[in-house]
């Protein structure tokens, strides 16, 4: 019940249920006309259903009304009501009792207060479950037709529906760690896989790890994730010594390979502090979630562009690193990973388009005088270590690092990690096969050493490149200088069996 007092100024309500949108807190105290002071519990507003002189019912709304349990009663100043009168439109019935003027409101048996709130429940479920303030909103302004609230108690926290269909995970910081952080004081550690197909050299994972500082990355192409132990063990030793720093954190998404007991004491005997983030929330390791997504989509860009198979996928993830420690850096604007890194910026001049041909020379100890001089490959990224590019060899089947090779960009042989002249050769041996049935066993004449001219057509109808016009040749991938010089027939390295780079760093 409402009483319009003449001595009051605000209004004030006692009854919790009845405000729409209740800011609870300490607002201070109220003098009441006894001299006592009361708490105030909160501001809100509040929708009162009251009846009108021809016993019409209408939902009036009292704004600012502050909240205060100890009232015995409900109160409205009567500089409010007499404020209303004055625009001649009658709002409410009042009925004078005891010298006090009571706002006339609907009788409610307790067969109607539950029918009231039945309703209000019914309208919001009917309503897909919206908010209070959006259905008070809709019906008072007549959007609609056909709906009544005669009181909006329902609470959402308290609806099943509610609770089970709209909760949501609590947002997470921005800043999630306010430390400032040198370049390699705070790494990020994620694992990539299993692939559905084993890499050049068996591998099956990708571990990546992302500086915190700089946003450069490191990535190791790993057999199994066991393999991840040594990978950080090494990584940790090569950038404190290299670069006169000390790791302090490192943050990971709790997995097995992450949290061995030997690299936990690891981390203890060099005073780095362990982060593992919350089970399923991948939000709380975000950036070497964002990082493997990113190695993975530039990788898998360049495999289909060169129309090259799953089996070049680690040959593809490190030139993908290569590249973004070049790219324009997010953590640090207007620099890349490298230049903050090395202080100084990277040279892009040697790079080419990966899997584009490639013909590497051969040295003149390893051929004969009407040999070809080089030979044709698909150029699979960058060599940091001997500043050398890496280039498939079609003709050997394995990857060969050289320092003497040129490009033809606009050219780009879809091929396998299996060539069709393996498995001509292959069906060559099956052809001198030689069965004996008198002796009953098999005997094999070995035909390798013979070659033979394979047929130009059979050749060109296997694989037929996408050309472009161009053929370009390339200085070797190094920021010093433009023309390396050629290699010595001693210095021309091959890969090991690994097939892919797996160095301690991949800048």
């Amino acid at each position: 019940m409402w009483a319009i007092d003449s001595g009051a100024t605000h209004h004030i309500g006692n009854d919790k249920s009845k405000f729409a949108n209740l800011v609870e807190g300490h607002e201070g105290e109220l003098s009441v006309a006894d001299g006592n002071k009361t708490v105030i519990m909160g501001v809100g507003t509040i929708f009162e259903q009251v009846v009108l002189p021809n016993g019409d019912q209408r939902e009036i709304e009292i704004k600012n009304a502050l909240f205060v349990p100890s009232m015995n009663k409900e109160q409205e100043p009567a500089v409010g009501a007499s404020d209303q009168q004055q625009r001649s439109k009658v709002v409410a019935a009042a009925d004078l009792v005891d010298g006090l003027y009571w706002l006339r409101v609907p009788r409610a048996s307790a067969n109607s207060v539950s029918k009231v709130s039945v309703n209000s429940v019914d309208l919001h479920a009917r309503m897909g479950h919206a908010p209070n303030d959006v259905l008070r909103k809709m019906v008072s302004s007549g959007m609609v037709a056909g709906a009544k609230m005669p009181s909006m108690s329902t609470n959402s926290s308290k609806c099943r529906g509610c609770q089970q269909g709209k909760m949501v995970q609590k947002p997470f910081p921005s800043n999630r760690d306010k430390r400032h952080c040198d370049t390699f004081e705070f790494l990020h550690f994620d694992t990539c896989g299993p692939m559905e197909q084993a890499s050049l050299g068996g591998s099956r994972y990708l571990l990546l790890i992302t500086d915190e500082a700089s946003g450069c990355m490191t990535g190791f192409c790993l057999r199994a994730k066991s393999e991840s132990e040594r990978c950080l063990r090494s990584f940790v030793a090569k950038v404190e010594r290299q670069f006169d720093t000390k790791v302090k954190f490192v943050r990971h998404d709790g997995a097995k390979e992450f949290a061995t007991n030997s690299l936990l004491a690891f981390y203890e005997d060099h005073g780095i502090e362990v982060q593992p983030t919350v089970p399923y929330a991948h939000q709380t390791n975000g950036t070497a979630e964002r990082a493997n997504r990113t190695i993975v989509t530039i990788g898998r860009s360049m495999l289909h562009y060169a129309g090259l198979d799953k089996t070049f996928w680690a040959e593809a993830a490190m030139t993908a690193i290569y590249i973004k420690n070049r790219l324009p850096s997010p953590k640090v604007p207007g620099k890349t990973p490298f230049e903050v890194v090395y202080k100084s910026k990277p040279n892009v001049k040697h790079m080419r388009v990966f899997g584009c041909k490639a013909y590497v020379l051969t040295p003149k100890e390893k051929r004969l005088k009407w040999d070809p001089k080089a030979r044709g490959g698909i150029f699979l990224g960058y060599e940091e270590r001997s500043k050398a590019y890496r280039v498939y060899d079609i003709e050997a089947g394995k990857v060969v690092v050289s320092r003497d090779v040129t490009f033809d960009e606009a050219t780009f042989d879809s091929a396998s990690a299996h060539d069709d002249d393996e498995i001509d050769e292959a069906a060559d041996c099956l052809d001198d096969l030689e069965i004996s049935s008198a002796a009953g066993t098999s005997n094999f004449r070995q035909a390798g050493k013979r070659k033979t001219r394979p047929d130009p057509d059979a050749r060109e109808r296997s694989s037929r490149p996408r050309r472009r016009t161009g053929l370009e040749e390339a200085s070797a991938p190094g920021n010093d200088s433009d023309d390396p010089g050629r290699d010595s027939p001693d210095q021309e390295a091959k890969s090991d069996d690994d097939g892919e780079s797996t160095p301690a760093m991949k800048l």
